[in-house]
C-alpha cells in the first residue's frame, strides 16, 4: 500500500521529533473530493491546519478558503486566495469592513454582530450573509430572532449552517430544515442566491456516501430553485477531510523499558479528538513472536498514553515512532506541560522526496 512505503521512506529519513506533510497525498484528496463534489463550491476550513504549504495546495487546485477568525483572513489574502469567506463570533466590526472592502464574504454569526456592524457603518451591507443557528446550536441566528427583526434583514443573499459530523440522516433533516424555512418564510429569503452546508464531511466521504450526497444535493437544488424562482449555489467547507490524512509525526524514543516505551514527544502536544495510530519499523531479523508495547508520553501526567503497538522485534532507544494521522487540529492549537514547549519542526514530502524549506 501507499502508506506502508511512505512510512517506512520516513522511519528512513535520518531525523527525529518532527511533523511531516506529505503534500503528494494532500494533491490525490484534493482531486478525489472535487471530481466526487462536482457542480459544488469547495472551501478549505483553514483552521484545520494553516501551513502555508497546504494552503498553496489548495489555492493550486482552486479551492476557496473559509477563515474563522481575522488572523486566518490575513494569511489568506496575503496568499492570494480569489475566494474568501469568512464567519465567526470572534469578528469586530472594523475586521468585517476590512474583509468586506477587500471583496471578500462575510456571514455574520450573531444579532448582536450584525446590529454592532449596522450602527458603526451607515451604508450597510450590500449583500448579506448570515449563519443560521440549528438545532439549539450555541453559533448563529436563532430564525424566531430573524422573524422579529426583520428591518435588519435586508436583501439576505447567503445563508450558513454547521452542525457537527454529518451523516446521511441529519444531513437530510437540515436540508429539509431549509427547504421550509424558505418556503415559509420566502419573503425574507427570497433572494438568496447560496447556501454554505459547513464541512465535517469525511464521516461520509470515508463510508464511500458521497454519490448519495450528491443525489439529495441535486434534489435540495431543484426544491429551492422551484421556491424561489431561480438556481442556488451550494457551498462546503471541509477540512479535516483535507488536512488530517497527511500529518506524520515522527518521535524519538526516550527510553525503553520491558514492555513500555516513552518518547520525546507528549499525547498532551496533539489534537485531542481523534485516535492515533502508531508505527515502528519493520526489521528483516524479527522473531515471529509479536511483542505488545504501551506507547507513553515524556511528562508526569499518568494519562499521557498514545497507546499500545506490536512489535515483532524488540524495540530499543535507537528507534522511532511515527504518531499518524495528525494532520489537523495539531500545532495551530497546541497544548504543553512542564512549561516544555514541543518541537513544531516541520518536513514536507512531495513527487517522491523530503524536503524543509517553504519555498520548495
Amino acid at each position: 500500500m501507499m502508506i506502508d512505503k511512505f512510512l517506512q521512506q520516513l522511519q528512513e529519513y535520518n531525523d527525529t521529533d518532527f511533523m511531516c506533510y506529505n503534500l503528494d497525498f494532500l494533491k490525490n484528496i484534493v482531486e478525489n473530493i472535487k471530481s466526487q463534489f462536482k457542480g459544488i463550491t469547495i472551501m478549505y476550513a483553514m483552521k484545520a491546519n494553516y501551513d502555508v504549504q497546504v494552503l498553496n495546495v489548495m489555492k493550486n487546485h482552486n479551492i476557496g478558503v473559509d477563515c474563522a477568525s481575522y488572523e486566518e483572513f490575513k494569511i489568506a489574502q496575503k496568499l492570494g486566495f480569489e475566494l474568501i469567506s469568512c464567519t465567526g463570533p470572534g469578528y469586530t466590526s472594523n475586521e468585517i469592513k476590512d474583509i468586506l472592502d477587500n471583496n471578500a464574504l462575510f456571514d455574520f454569526d450573531s444579532l448582536k454582530q450584525l446590529e454592532d456592524y449596522l450602527k458603526n457603518n451607515s451604508e450597510g451591507v450590500e449583500e448579506l450573509g448570515i449563519r443560521l443557528s440549528y438545532n439549539k446550536g450555541h453559533l448563529g441566528i436563532k430564525i424566531d430572532d430573524i422573524l422579529e427583526r426583520q428591518h435588519l434583514f435586508i436583501n439576505i443573499k447567503r445563508l450558513h449552517i454547521h452542525y457537527g459530523h454529518k451523516t446521511l440522516e441529519n444531513l437530510k433533516e437540515v436540508l429539509s430544515y431549509l427547504e421550509n424555512i424558505v418556503l415559509y418564510n420566502k419573503h425574507i429569503f427570497r433572494n438568496v442566491t447560496s447556501i454554505n452546508l459547513g464541512g465535517s464531511f469525511e464521516g461520509l466521504y470515508r463510508d464511500k456516501n458521497i454519490h448519495n450526497v450528491q443525489m439529495m444535493f441535486s434534489k435540495f437544488e431543484y426544491s429551492m430553485a422551484a421556491t424561489l424562482g431561480h438556481e442556488i449555489k451550494i457551498f462546503i467547507e471541509p477540512g479535516d477531510m483535507f488536512a488530517r490524512p497527511i500529518g506524520f509525526y515522527k518521535s524519538e524514543i526516550v527510553t525503553s523499558n520491558q514492555n513500555k516505551v516513552i518518547l520525546k514527544s507528549s499525547v498532551l502536544n496533539f489534537c485531542p479528538w481523534y485516535p492515533k495510530r502508531l508505527h515502528i519499523s519493520l526489521d528483516m531479523n524479527q522473531s515471529l513472536d509479536p511483542v505488545e508495547y504501551l506507547v507513553c508520553g515524556n511528562s508526569c501526567f499518568e494519562g499521557d498514553i498514545f497507546g499500545k503497538i506490536i512489535s515483532y522485534r524488540n524495540i530499543s532507544d535507537d528507534d522511532s515512532i511515527i504518531i499518524y494521522p495528525t494532520g489537523s487540529y495539531n500545532f495551530n492549537m497546541t497544548r504543553y506541560i512542564h512549561n516544555r514547549m514541543p518541537n513544531n519542526k516541520i518536513i514536507y514530502f512531495k513527487r517522491g522526496s523530503f524536503f524543509e524549506s517553504d519555498s520548495y
